[in-house]
Formats: structure tokens, C-alpha cells, sequence
């Protein structure tokens, strides 16, 4: 009889729990929807100033500035992009920038067209030399309206100096307006507008990012966005963008030497590629990647905290690496094909990565490919990279050892030949990262 009023008051005790936790996250939720709502209440100017800013935007048939964007990581630099932005009613773009290291090194050149009914995007070297194509049928008004539904989707660098993003972003769901105040910057009074990334989105984003490996300090959007408006005018001055993880500034974009309302050709916004470049049908390719992504990604993550599956390849010189030779040493090891658009951008951050450590006896970089032996051999020459290129000629260790999926894909081994972290895809300046990671993994 004790054991049974025991029985009955715990379940009493339980339930009063219970219900005190569900009042106190109603509670909860009800304080943070009226602490949102609140945010144009105690600023009746905020309202007023977006409906002129958004006026302003709407009586403007073509536009074109010069385009700034500086990416930091602490106090340094990593990465600058500049050039120019062109915009003509209903729906044309052009974009053409010149990308740098925080060394100042030109890594590659981007241009970026849209004429309303599809896109391109060109990728140069230092060169000049053309190093992909491609046609997108969907135009840059398409991929922005993607980028209002979709929560977790990155598209081309070139679309984040589109004003059209930014004026989206001022009646979006994800972002609502934080704060409106004055600032003098560059010698001119500013409306500062701080946009706020929706706190329920924030927390799915870095879920995600966890869920597929990628780096915790890599910021795929913005906690906030800080939006400078010249008083006089109204225009869109600079942007400045906040990190998801800490309050501090990762990276800014400006616009200057702005123009609008003068005459502007058709054929500024077409673009006709040489004879013989090889086009990628951005559609297909997406198609097909969006169809097993879950599964590219599920297959080589599972190896993540575990040991690095042994293996025995040589290189184009016929010297054999055996990860059992390796173990006491930091990895990356890289997984690469010829033919990728991808991997050929990420070779020559790879060399970056590889001068940096040629010298460190506790560190090994390798990469390694599969394919047509004498055409990766060619195009290693016409590239002269020097890092180690193994060659996976029964495909066993892609395949069945590390599950490689998709390419590129990188692994970080630590010194105990387990690995700690793995990197799926490109991305600009990805070498800074490597590096860094690289010197994590020492320190430890």
C-alpha cells in the first residue's frame, strides 16, 4: 500500500513538473515573439526610413558602383574582392572581380553575367587562362528567390554584391530589423539599419553545419547584417557582417562611385564563349548532386573520430606511400579528379598549403586522383604542382576504403592516425583554413 501511494505521488510529482516546464517555455516563447514585435515599436523611424529606401530602390531603372568585399578572420585579412557591379531593369546583372590573398596574390578572376533569361560565370587564373564555363538557366532573381526559402543554401560569390539580395533581405522572414541609428561614416551622416538572423534559423544553421562536418568558425550567413544608408540620398553605402559565433566583423562590402539612371547597352550583359570551352550544364550537375548529397556526404563522414583506413599508393614518380610509414605525422590528404571544376580550384590552394609545410618534418600533404593516367600526368605538367599526386588506379582506396563520394573532399589525420576533421568541397582562401587547421592539430 506504501509502495503504491509512493507510486501515485511520483507520478503526481512528475506531471507538476512537467507542466511547470511547458508554462515556463510558453512563457518563454511568448516573451521572445513580443521582445521581436517590440523592435519597430520603440523606433517609429525605422518604418519610415525603409519605405524611403525601398522608394528610392524602385525609381532606379540602371545602376553600376564599384565593388569592395574584405573577409577577415581576426585581425587579418584573408581575402579581398573588387571590381565592378552593373544593374539594368527588369532583371540584368554583370559582375566582374578581381579575388586576393591576404598576400596580396591575384588567385583568380570572376565574371558574372545575367541577361534575364540565364547566367554565366567565368572563372579565370592568374593568368588569364579560362579555367571554367558555365550556363545557369536559372537567373540571378531565380537564385535569389532560393535564397529566401532555402535557409542553407550558398550561391555563387558574385551574387553578394546583387542589391536586390540586400532590399530582399529588409522584408524577409529569416532577418527582422534589430535596430536604426545615425553614423558619420567616410565624412557622411549614415542610416545604420542592423538586420538580426532569426535566432531559430541561427540555431538549425549551425546544426547543419555540425551534421556535415564543416568547421564551427565557418560562416556560411550572417548573425547580423549592419546596412549604411546615406542620409541624403538613400543609397546603399556599405554592408558589414557579423559572425554567427561571436559579435565580431567577418566581413564588409561597399559601394562606391555609384551611378544611376544612365544609359546602358544589352550588350553589356551578354556574353559569348570561345570556340572549344568546355560549358558545364549547371542544371544536370545539380540535378544529380541534390539528388544523392545526403549520400555523398553520410558515406565519408561515418570515418570521422575514427582511424585513417590504411593504404599503399604510389605517386607519378613511382614512390610509395603506406599510411603505416605515415602514422606520427599531421595528414591532409585530398581526394581529386582531372576533370572536375572544383578540383582544379582547389589544386592551387593545395600548393599554398604544400609551400608552406614542405619543410615540416611533422606534416605530410597529399592528394590523391583517379582517371586517365596520361592525361592527369599532362596536367599536372601544364600546372606545375608540387605536392604529391598518388595515383588510385583500382579505385579501392576511393571506393571502399575512404567512400569518397564527392570531390574534392579532404581529411585531417592527427599525429595518433585518427582523423579529426574532413572538409567537403571548395571554397576561396580554402588554403587559409587548411593552414590553420594544420597548426591546431600541431599544437595538440
Amino acid at each position: 500500500m506504501a509502495r503504491s501511494k509512493n507510486f501515485a505521488h511520483g507520478t503526481v510529482a512528475r506531471r507538476t513538473t512537467i507542466g511547470i516546464i511547458f508554462a515556463v517555455g510558453m512563457f518563454i516563447c511568448l516573451f521572445v515573439i513580443c521582445a521581436r514585435a517590440e523592435v519597430i515599436d520603440k523606433n517609429p523611424d525605422l518604418e519610415k526610413i525603409i519605405d524611403k529606401i525601398e522608394k528610392k530602390w524602385e525609381k532606379i531603372d540602371s545602376y553600376s558602383a564599384d565593388v569592395y568585399m574584405r573577409v577577415r578572420s581576426g585581425d587579418v585579412i584573408i581575402s579581398e574582392i573588387k571590381g565592378k557591379y552593373y544593374f539594368k531593369r527588369p532583371q540584368k546583372t554583370r559582375t566582374k572581380v578581381l579575388v586576393s590573398g591576404m598576400d596580396g596574390a591575384i588567385n583568380m578572376t570572376d565574371l558574372f553575367v545575367d541577361n534575364g533569361k540565364s547566367s554565366w560565370q567565368v572563372i579565370f587564373s592568374p593568368k588569364g587562362k579560362i579555367l571554367s564555363v558555365e550556363k545557369n538557366e536559372r537567373t540571378v532573381a531565380e537564385m535569389l528567390s532560393g535564397i529566401l526559402k532555402d535557409k542553407f543554401k550558398v550561391y555563387s560569390g558574385n551574387v553578394e554584391f546583387d542589391l536586390r539580395k540586400y532590399f530582399n533581405v529588409l522584408r524577409s522572414e529569416k532577418y527582422y530589423p534589430k535596430s536604426l541609428e545615425k553614423k558619420v561614416w567616410n565624412g557622411k551622416q549614415m542610416y545604420v539599419l542592423r538586420m538580426r538572423l532569426d535566432e531559430y534559423i541561427q540555431r538549425d544553421m549551425i546544426r547543419k553545419m555540425w551534421r556535415i562536418g564543416m568547421p564551427r568558425n565557418y560562416n556560411l550567413a550572417a548573425k547580423d547584417m549592419l546596412f549604411y544608408f546615406n542620409e541624403s540620398d538613400f543609397l546603399l553605402r556599405k554592408i558589414e557582417f557579423t559572425s554567427l559565433f561571436d559579435n565580431s566583423v567577418f566581413s564588409q562590402l561597399t559601394y562606391s562611385n555609384i551611378r544611376i539612371n544612365n544609359s546602358m547597352a544589352d550588350s553589356l550583359f551578354e556574353y559569348i564563349p570561345p570556340s572549344g570551352v568546355w560549358i558545364k550544364d549547371d542544371r544536370a550537375l545539380q540535378k544529380r548532386e541534390e539528388t544523392h548529397k545526403d549520400q555523398m556526404h553520410s558515406s565519408s563522414i561515418r570515418l570521422l573520430g575514427k582511424e585513417c583506413p590504411a593504404f599503399s599508393l604510389a605517386d607519378f614518380n613511382h614512390k610509395l606511400y603506406r599510411f603505416d610509414k605515415l602514422k606520427g605525422k599531421i595528414l591532409l590528404i585530398t581526394f581529386w579528379v582531372e576533370f572536375r571544376d572544383h578540383c582544379r580550384l582547389i589544386l592551387p590552394q593545395l600548393e599554398n598549403v604544400f609551400q608552406k609545410f614542405k619543410s615540416d618534418e611533422e606534416v605530410e600533404i597529399l592528394t590523391v586522383t583517379r582517371g586517365d593516367k596520361e592525361k592527369i600526368r599532362k596536367f599536372l605538367e601544364e600546372n606545375n604542382f608540387s605536392f604529391p599526386v598518388l595515383f588510385d588506379r583500382y579505385q579501392e582506396t576511393f571506393n571502399e576504403k575512404f567512400s569518397v563520394k564527392s570531390v574534392p573532399v579532404s581529411f585531417f589525420v592527427d599525429k595518433q592516425g585518427v582523423i579529426r576533421d574532413i572538409h567537403f568541397g571548395y571554397a576561396r582562401d580554402i588554403d587559409k583554413f587548411f593552414i590553420e587547421k594544420i597548426k591546431e592539430l600541431k599544437s595538440k
